[in-house]
């Protein structure tokens, strides 16, 4: 089964996203609760794909987005934020996230690591 890694400096929104995941059928490996962990989870994993939030302490997450990038370029990252600006989105995905969602929308979320999953390398 694929592995999932959520990373969010929020332990409820990881609870949460780790329980809707689930109940989609989907395996989260590992939880991180800031950029730093986040990376170290990452490099240690190697995750079929990361959910990363983008507001974290330490580095954030287009800061953990860029060196996960660097390092492969293959790598599935969706981004999220609580904030649904079209800014971030491209900013993301011009830095190679495969998707950008509001953490908020689960169903979103669920769709972009699903889709995410299907992409073949």
């Amino acid at each position: 089964m694929p592995g999932i890694l959520v990373v969010d400096d929020s332990q409820f929104i990881v609870a949460r996203i780790k329980a809707e995941l689930r109940k989609a059928g989907l395996d989260v490996t590992a939880t991180a609760f800031d950029g730093d962990a986040g990376l170290a989870a990452w490099r240690e994993h190697r995750p079929d794909v990361t959910v990363l939030d983008i507001n974290m302490p330490g580095k954030d997450g287009t800061e953990v987005l860029k060196i996960i990038k660097q390092e492969d370029p293959a790598a599935r990252v969706v981004m999220c934020s609580a904030n649904a600006a079209e800014l971030y989105a491209g900013n993301c995905e011009q830095r190679g996230a495969v998707a950008y969602v509001e953490k908020t929308n689960v169903a979103d979320l669920i769709d972009a690591v699903t889709n995410a999953l299907a992409i073949v390398e």
